[in-house]
């Protein structure tokens, strides 16, 4: 009967990508918020244009930093998991 199982460093690797591909986001989100908020522009637009992208952009790119980031505390888990099953043999 064959086994299966995970390519444990594989597993790894992707979670640590996906750590940095959070932390990538999370830097883009920054640094158009800077750009953002120091342009040249007043008035009721840019209240408004402001509000919408800190409550519908923003929020969407932070949920997609927090799953970016729980999967890979799931992958870390799992390669964690199969390291252990594979000593047990």
């Amino acid at each position: 009967m064959a086994l299966s199982g995970m390519d444990i460093g594989q597993i790894r690797t992707l979670a640590r990508q996906m750590n940095q591909d959070a932390a990538d986001i999370s830097s883009q989100i920054a640094s158009l918020m800077t750009h953002i908020d120091s342009a040249p522009w007043s008035g009721s637009d840019r209240e408004r244009f402001t509000r919408h992208w800190r409550d519908t952009h923003v929020a969407a790119l932070r949920r997609v930093v927090s799953s970016l980031e729980n999967a890979s505390r799931q992958a870390l888990e799992y390669a964690r998991l199969q390291e252990d099953a594979s000593r047990a043999r």
